[in-house]
């Protein structure tokens, strides 16, 4: 194809520009030498203004070093509502007449899609989540709106906090807020307000979308299904967006004084909490346990509550010591026996089943850290010959049963030994054996799978009134 050709004055050399055979436009080839190179500023796109109308670009840092910035985000909440229950660890129910019902589509506030006037129903996050200075705040709400919003009812998403009147204005927060059917994005600093310009449109009803809002400390974004719908700075005489510094993440909606024509609810599917730019050098566990994921309390979707078998102001169960039935079902916790005889078996003490996953129970991994255990002698002293007792720590077992063999379809426990205590004869009441204290790289339960704590006594003498007690604490997380 034909093109144009260029000519320098004076200096005979020449370019051409022209299409190539397939019409596609010139090319450049740059220069390979250095003093001949220019200097281009190089941004990134972070949104082509199809909402705002303006492209938002921006630009690297590079170091005195010369080293281009990074950010390292940290994760702070992860959370999926495909439970039959309330995650009462993680999140608060803030109620007044609507209800939450929970079950694998989401945690749908206003289940029973009431209209009365003054009532409202509220998700919280236990957890509040600070803004730091260069680093950016991000909390994302995958939920939908159950019918198109009307007048008289309230919706708002995001990060926010509140008196306990389900239906009482912010303290503080960043969020979205859908009112009397228009929607805004809000910054709120000790009950004093900012809002954008009202959005064009209502995202559609019935469909879920992901809202995101992006607190920094001079400004916050807000962003739905990836789309940058409003940016709002922060007004000059405030710190920050927040005046407490920190706030939960949260959703709620509420008829105001007078009720609306029709009942709207919001259904919540996912929750993710995180802080970007930050390189927090947090271990995994950590950022595990900082969402709830303590192995000391059941995740969604589990038997909520202390996993242990701790109860408030109460001895425990005196266990049946039996190799293929558990003494105690919890993961660890308090115990106590009647001394047995001098043998080789093997006691499945305590035999914890990590939940099996389900639609209403996301699978979850226990990652076990350590085994402590701690064991006193109760009523009457030791007598005729010394008590040793040996415990191990078994996992992986698909059935509680000690002597569960490994075959195609199952797997027998694996074990590793922790320590071994004695109480020599005449060990008064109160006598409290050594300590065992067991550190090791994480080890892995899958779901469905057994945690046990094993006990093995080869020496001792059968004493129906004398009790051994004592504790076992697992230290581990859920992942």
């Amino acid at each position: 194809m034909g093109g144009i050709r260029f000519e320098g004055g004076g200096s005979g050399l020449t370019a051409e520009v022209k299409a190539d055979a397939d019409g596609n436009p010139v090319c450049v080839a740059l220069t390979q030498t250095p003093a001949n190179i220019g200097g281009v500023r190089m941004f990134s796109e972070n949104d082509p203004g199809i909402i705002t109308g303006a492209v938002t670009l921006r630009s690297p840092e590079t170091s005195n070093d010369y080293r281009l910035r990074t950010g390292i985000d940290t994760l702070l909440m992860s959370e999926t509502f495909n439970a039959a229950a309330q995650n009462s660890g993680n999140w608060a129910h803030i109620l007044t007449t609507m209800t939450v019902v929970n079950n694998q589509s989401g945690a749908l506030l206003n289940g029973t899609n009431i209209t009365t006037l003054s009532t409202g129903a509220m998700l919280k996050s236990y957890a509040r989540y600070p803004v730091y200075g260069a680093g950016t705040l991000y909390g994302e709400v995958t939920a939908l709106h159950t019918a198109v919003p009307v007048t008289n009812t309230v919706i708002e998403i995001g990060f926010f906090d509140v008196a306990a009147a389900t239906t009482a204005a912010l303290l503080d927060g960043v969020f979205f807020r859908i009112n009397d059917g228009v929607m805004t994005g809000v910054a709120c600093n000790n009950a004093s307000e900012t809002a954008t310009a009202a959005f064009a449109a209502l995202p559609s009803f019935n469909v879920m979308h992901k809202y995101l809002v992006a607190v920094g400390e001079r400004t916050v974004e807000f962003w739905i299904d990836d789309v940058l719908m409003a940016t709002l700075a922060i007004p000059s005489a405030n710190g920050q967006p927040l005046a407490s510094g920190s706030t939960p993440i949260a959703a709620r909606v509420y008829n105001k004084a007078s009720a609306p024509s029709t009942a709207t609810g919001v259904r919540v599917s996912d929750i993710t909490v995180s802080l970007a730019d930050f390189h927090s050098s947090k271990p995994w566990s950590a950022q595990m346990a900082g969402m709830g994921l303590m192995g000391i309390q059941g995740a969604s979707g589990m038997t909520q509550g202390s996993t242990a078998n701790m109860a408030n102001s109460a001895a425990p169960a005196t266990a049946t010591l039996s190799n293929t039935a558990a003494g105690y079902t919890t993961l660890g916790g308090q115990f106590q026996f009647a001394a047995p005889a001098g043998a080789e078996t093997d006691f499945a003490l305590f035999a914890y089943q990590v939940p099996a996953a389900t639609a209403a129970i996301t699978g979850r991994q226990l990652y076990i850290t350590g085994v402590s255990i701690d064991t006193f002698n109760t009523v009457v002293a030791v007598a005729t010959t010394a008590t040793v007792l040996q415990w191990s720590l078994g996992i992986g077992s698909t059935a509680v049963s000690l002597a569960t063999a490994e075959g195609a379809a199952t797997k027998a426990p694996r074990r590793i030994a922790l320590g071994i205590q004695a109480l020599q004869v005449a060990a008064p009441v109160g006598g409290v054996a050594a300590p065992v204290v067991a550190n090791f790289e994480p080890l892995v339960v899958n779901p469905g799978e057994f945690v046990h704590i094993i006990l093995k006594v080869p020496i001792g003498t059968a004493t129906a009134t004398e009790i051994f007690r004592g504790t076992v604490r697992v230290e581990s997380y859920w992942q």
